[in-house]
């Protein structure tokens, strides 16, 4: 429906006409902004009018429907927050599995590398047992030497 006019909204003020009409008019008003505010006007200019004389004036009630307009804000209010609630859950979902995948790799390099410490502790001692093998060999190879020759090489012994 078009806005209304002044003829119409003069009708609805002082309830004349066709009761059909009355009937459309007030369901425009309760979708229309700009006609609701006009129709205020008059009825404002109106109630000035009565109370011209008289020392008191009323206030003027008007009661409106916006239930429209209210439930398709908490509609979207709601559809925000649950789309809000879901993304957060799935990115915590993709964070946590991250987070697991991360543990995991973690792990396995700890245990390679305790496996490397180990071959190269293992390698360490045996050097070591080795080489302590050799000295203890040569040692002995000098000691049999010196027995058996009781020459010059004992004072190049006494050093080593």
């Amino acid at each position: 429906m078009n806005c209304l006019n002044e003829q119409q909204l003069m009708e609805l003020l002082y309830r004349e006409g066709d009761p059909e009409n009355l009937k459309k008019y007030k369901k425009h008003l309760s979708e229309c902004g700009k006609c609701t505010e006009e129709f205020l006007e008059l009825v404002e200019v109106r109630e000035y009018l009565k109370g011209i004389g008289e020392e008191k004036q009323l206030p003027i009630v008007i009661v409106m429907d916006r239930k429209k307009e209210k439930k398709i804000f908490s509609r979207l209010m709601l559809a925000a927050a649950s789309l809000i609630f879901a993304f957060s859950l799935i990115f915590t979902v993709y964070q946590s599995h991250k987070i697991q995948q991360a543990e995991k790799r973690i792990a396995q390099t700890s245990k390679q590398l305790q496996k490397e410490i180990e071959e190269v502790s293992y390698k360490t001692e045996k050097t070591a047992r080795d080489n302590y093998l050799l000295i203890m060999g040569l040692k002995n190879y000098i000691d049999t030497a010196i027995v058996n020759r009781q020459n010059t090489r004992r004072a190049s012994y006494d050093k080593f």
